[in-house]
């Protein structure tokens, strides 16, 4: 009686600990690493300039290129990156 006891006890502690398991370390680098993004350029000065500023001069420039009509046309996808200077060679 006492080996089925254990037996039950062990199963249901197994069962709790699935329900409640500990972050991987996938997970736990994830984490740490989010919290070192930041919204500021290397040397200190705000990436963002204003409310959409950026977009209003490429904005600007497509229209003083003549590209407003041909530019629903493009297809295109923009790939961001990183801050960091990556080399393919």
């Amino acid at each position: 009686m006492s080996s089925q006891i254990v037996g039950k006890f062990s199963q249901n502690s197994q069962d709790i600990s699935q329900e409640f398991q500990l972050p991987s370390a996938y997970e736990s680098a994830m984490e740490a690493l989010s919290t070192l993004i930041t919204q500021k350029k290397r040397n200190g000065i705000s990436a963002i300039s204003g409310p959409n500023q950026k977009l209003d001069r490429m904005l600007r420039y497509i229209k003083i290129l003549g590209l407003e009509e041909k530019i629903a046309d493009f297809k295109i996808i923009h790939v961001a990156g990183t801050k960091g200077k990556v080399s393919n060679s």
